[in-house]
């Protein structure tokens, strides 16, 4: 193992530029091995996303219509509205649809029941339920000292370098109230009047009887014309259930009284 020994000066420089770029190869290769290595979860994690996205199906139905999701359905039992695309009827069968809406119904159950706790369970006053709400919009004062305190911090507001973002802050306030007055106004919009009223007035003027129990009500003039059979069936339905529904709160109300025959139903 004796080095062999270069008799010109060319041969040794020679010898050591081979060795020195062979050096420099191998610590590239290492270099570049090292950095996907490091890069091997994100790249595997977007690879996970990408096949997620590919084969994970959407759901069958949504509370909102959003999307391909415009058209509306009710569920059989308690007519809680859902939103499904184009092709469900295509795609579910009656019996897998019936098993949908008792999903539906369960999960619009328990989040009635969620928020309703949430409400309960605050025993807030009017101001600070809207505080939670609306993300803390300063109350109204009535005291001629609490306008003067609060128009003199104003003043200074104001006149500090941080107007900018005093005015940004308070937007971002107001937003969520102003959200709601835009809502509020695309709602009133867009909605559609509702198909009958238990009374006559405006443009329900023609009356009629439900198929059961001859519940009355008023609708529209163009209601045959609107409605087909079975819609109409559905409808009296629901105006059966909100009657009943109607009839026995103000039974209870009437017997918890124990008034003398002066409370009206």
């Amino acid at each position: 193992g004796m080095q062999p020994t270069y008799r010109g000066g060319r041969q040794r420089t020679q010898f050591y530029s081979n060795y020195t770029r062979e050096q420099n190869s191998n610590g590239e290769q290492a270099s570049v091995i090292s950095s996907l290595l490091q890069m091997s979860p994100l790249l595997l994690l977007i690879l996970m996303s990408v096949l997620n996205s590919i084969f994970t199906e959407d759901p069958a139905w949504s509370y909102h219509r959003n999307g391909n999701y415009k058209e509306e359905r009710s569920t059989s039992w308690n007519s809680v509205r859902y939103y499904v695309k184009g092709d469900f009827t295509e795609k579910y069968t009656n019996q897998k649809i019936l098993h949908l809406e008792y999903d539906i119904e369960r999960d619009y159950k328990q989040d009635l029941q969620i928020k309703c706790k949430a409400v309960v369970s605050t025993q807030s006053t009017g101001e600070e339920l809207f505080n939670m709400f609306f993300g803390g919009m300063q109350p109204t004062y009535r005291g001629g000292r609490q306008r003067t305190q609060f128009y003199s911090n104003y003043t200074r507001e104001q006149n500090s370098n941080g107007e900018q973002a005093s005015v940004i802050s308070s937007l971002l306030q107001m937003s969520p109230l102003l959200l709601l007055i835009l809502m509020s106004v695309l709602n009133s919009i867009f909605t559609e009047d509702p198909a009958w009223s238990y009374h006559r007035n405006g443009n329900y003027k023609e009356e009629r009887s439900t198929s059961w129990n001859s519940v009355r009500y008023y609708v529209k003039g163009d209601f045959t014309e609107k409605y087909t059979n079975q819609k109409i069936l559905h409808l009296e339905y629901d105006i059966e259930r909100d009657y009943k529904q109607d009839l026995q709160i103000k039974c209870k109300a009437v017997v918890s009284t124990q008034s003398t025959g002066n409370t009206t139903i």
